[in-house]
């Protein structure tokens, strides 16, 4: 590619030293206008072959020389989206409408759209491995997560009737809700894997089944985000946000979460937040260490995981990195990376957050027995109503 790019660059300079850029009274030139298309196209097609397999190489030494699934494409992406910055800004230079302005603009634009293409409501979007076999490995790790049934249990007989679950991933808390009494749940998720999990854990439950069949449940594709933009059918007596917070990017988010749900609520619905509490919360940065093995498919599955942390204003930060080692009943390895960006929202944040989204905090608890918040609790547990049920939505 490097080589291909240098012939581009060879028949670049030999076009551009014998075709006329431009015409005047003095040197008559018809095909200016295609040749100057001609030269920023080579120049484009030039600059991405040449930065192209820079660009996979930086990942690759990024990623511990290891070649993750998609990094070529990523990698043209990247060389796609420089060429056509670079054509950009030499087609404005050759029409002298080039300006330090005009040239900011266009790089910050180019900026934005390679950081745009990584935004997604999808937790396991951009990971190196296939969505379906994380969405896998995080039911064999989460379904033995039992302590918070009866907590939700008891909020779908005390506020549900309909229930929004806000990343509901692969519906773990559904059966509950249903034993609660819930008549009507709509989960959410951004992740097509985890609903692909959900639709599987329906099929294979007589009771999730037979409530899917008369409309009881609902699963929706979609960015909780922007819960405005979906179809959601109704308003909700109760929205959970179970673990949701900690994979927003920070306050702005967060309040576009809370903004939603609250216009999804009904005048005295409830929207619980429920997270890790202190106790869990990283004090140091940790090294790659094995963090939990389990048996999958006829074979061992090892999990090893790595944390930076960094304190902000707005809570922890953390930058989360798995490694999974499957061990196939045949002996060979299968070695699943992923990695992820946190966030743990301090309380006062969080708060504020909550205040600012025309909610109030009616009941907060430090664990799922509903005992009171300690700096050694395991969870962090808010109950939130609107602040004043007759008051109007508040964004910013």
């Amino acid at each position: 590619m490097v080589l291909l790019a240098v012939l581009g660059t060879v028949v670049l300079l030999a076009f551009a030293a014998h075709a006329c850029p431009s015409e005047s009274a003095s040197q008559p030139c018809p095909a200016a206008a295609a040749n100057r298309g001609i030269v920023l196209a080579l120049l484009a097609l030039t600059v991405g072959l040449l930065v192209t397999p820079f660009a996979f190489l930086a990942e690759v030494a990024l990623r511990r020389r290891i070649v993750y699934r998609g990094a070529w494409g990523r990698a043209a992406r990247r060389g796609a989206l420089v060429a056509a910055t670079v054509a950009a800004l030499a087609g404005l230079r050759l029409g002298d409408a080039l300006s330090p302005p005009v040239g900011l603009f266009i790089v910050t634009l180019g900026g934005a759209v390679e950081w745009l293409a990584g935004v997604t409501a999808d937790i396991f979007a951009g990971q190196p491995t296939d969505p379906d076999l994380l969405a896998e490995l995080y039911d064999l790790e989460h379904d033995e997560v039992v302590e918070d049934l009866h907590f939700y249990r008891e909020m779908a007989r005390r506020h549900g009737r309909a229930v929004l679950d806000l990343g509901c991933g692969s519906g773990r808390l559904f059966p509950a809700l249903l034993q609660g009494g819930a008549t009507r749940i709509v989960g959410v998720d951004g992740s097509a894997a985890l609903l692909r999990r959900a639709e599987s854990r329906i099929a294979s439950d007589e009771e999730l089944s037979r409530a899917q069949d008369t409309g009881l449940i609902r699963l929706v594709l979609g960015d909780v985000r922007l819960l405005g933009s979906l179809e959601l059918n109704g308003r909700f007596n109760l929205a959970i946000a179970a673990g949701l917070l900690p994979h927003l990017d920070g306050p702005e988010e967060a309040l576009r979460v809370l903004s939603g749900a609250r216009r999804a609520l009904t005048r005295h619905g409830v929207l619980i937040l429920d997270d890790v509490g202190p106790a869990q919360m990283p004090s140091r940065d940790l090294p790659l260490s094995v963090d939990w093995r389990r048996q999958w498919q006829g074979g061992e599955v090892v999990r090893r995981s790595e944390l930076m942390r960094r304190e902000a204003p707005e809570g922890l930060r953390v930058a989360f990195s798995t490694i999974v080692d499957a061990v196939r009943p045949d002996g060979t390895i299968a070695r699943l990376p992923s990695s992820h960006r946190l966030w743990y929202p301090s309380a006062e944040a969080l708060a504020r957050v909550v205040a600012e989204a025309g909610m109030a905090v009616e009941h907060a608890y430090g664990s799922h027995d509903l005992d009171r918040p300690q700096p050694d609790s395991e969870r962090r547990i808010f109950v939130v109503r609107r602040a004043d049920p007759a008051a109007g939505d508040r964004t910013r």
